[in-house]
């Protein structure tokens, strides 16, 4: 049994598989248009990722935040990353900090 780069460049083997069977050698296809149906999953998903995000942070939120400054320091990045177009990761390291400054 020849190996597997033999069997698909051919008996002569000079075109490892690698290249034979490279996606770049043949033309992408055009991305397609997207049609109602499309826009109408993609409606109901986004719906049903903000719950579920929404969920996540209630559950992380309930199960750390132990202090009043705590559930302050909460609120407010979240009220921040949803308002704002300051990047969360920001507003994360900054609660990080405050905790272990031993604010929060």
């Amino acid at each position: 049994m020849p190996p597997a780069g033999r069997a698909l460049a051919g008996d002569d083997g000079d075109v490892p598989a690698c290249v034979a069977t490279c996606p770049s050698w043949h033309p992408a296809p055009e991305p397609a248009e997207p049609n109602r149906v499309d826009r109408l999953i993609q409606a109901a998903l986004i719906v049903r990722l903000i719950g579920l995000r929404a969920a996540s942070a209630l559950i992380l939120a309930r199960s750390t935040d132990r202090t009043i400054a705590a559930l302050l320091l909460t609120a407010m990045v979240a009220a921040g990353a949803t308002i704002s177009r300051i990047i969360p990761l920001w507003l994360l390291l900054a609660g990080g900090v405050l905790s272990f400054a031993g604010i929060v």
